[in-house]
């Protein structure tokens, strides 16, 4: 009896198409959310381009983003040409079962893009969720963008011609302050941060969040705690503060 030949097996891809036509599968698979896919192509060793963590990101393939994150060729912090970060992604979203991965596989939880951190889109876009993961893996509650914006003013801004507040800012605003987000000087003077608050907890009717802005100032006021990156009150700069009219 005529032996049968056995199937040989297929090259490792060796040319540039091969890796492009395997990137592009990789690619393909995490737009899909197909981790059986992905997984089958990261064991063959194939490419990982930049968009492929994005696009699971994109989809909220938490699956995808952790066998992605725990490839060593994928660098988690990474950012796209506009700055994005793939936990800035994430945190825009709301999609916290992926930042999760990401801050798992040491994703920089401040990383900044176009001067806005994870934190201050999760405030702003009302994640609570992704606001409770940040904070809780030491995001800086106070971190402002160039123009002086915090997460706290995020979460509690109105928009244009100040409509009613949108649904989950008072719950973004409480995990802040319990936070320990700064609303108050020592010598007393609210800042920016703390009207913000005061402004929503007043238009929203919410004594329950007027009175935890309360004691926050009362715990800051006269405390002893410096400003954010080791500045004292003294020297903090003047337009952090509003006197109340």
């Amino acid at each position: 009896m005529l032996e049968q030949p056995q199937r040989a097996l297929a090259p490792a891809p060796t040319s540039h198409l091969d890796h492009q036509r395997l990137a592009s599968e990789v690619l393909r698979a995490c737009v899909l959310g197909d981790a059986s896919a992905v997984r089958e192509l990261l064991d063959q060793s194939a490419p990982v381009v930049p968009p492929a963590l994005f696009a699971a990101v994109q989809g909220g393939h938490a699956e995808v983003v952790e066998l992605l994150s725990a490839n060593p060729n994928v660098d988690v912090n990474r950012c796209l040409a506009n700055g994005c970060s793939p936990l800035f992604k994430a945190a825009s979203l709301g999609h916290t079962d992926c930042a999760a991965r990401l801050l798992d596989a040491q994703a920089a939880v401040d990383a900044p893009s176009n001067g806005s951190s994870p934190l201050l889109v999760a405030a702003a876009q009302r994640h609570a969720a992704a606001v409770e993961l940040l904070l809780a893996h030491g995001a800086a509650r106070d971190g402002p963008t160039p123009d002086g914006t915090t997460p706290l003013i995020a979460a509690c801004s109105f928009g244009s011609k100040c409509p009613p507040p949108l649904p989950g800012s008072g719950a973004i605003a409480r995990l802040l302050l319990r936070a320990g987000a700064r609303v108050c000087l020592q010598d007393g003077a609210m800042t920016k941060s703390g009207w913000a608050v005061f402004g929503l907890a007043h238009r929203s009717d919410d004594d329950e969040l007027m009175t935890l802005l309360e004691e926050s100032c009362a715990e800051q006021r006269g405390a002893g705690q410096e400003e954010e990156e080791g500045a004292s009150p003294k020297t903090a700069q003047p337009d952090l503060v509003i006197a109340p009219s």
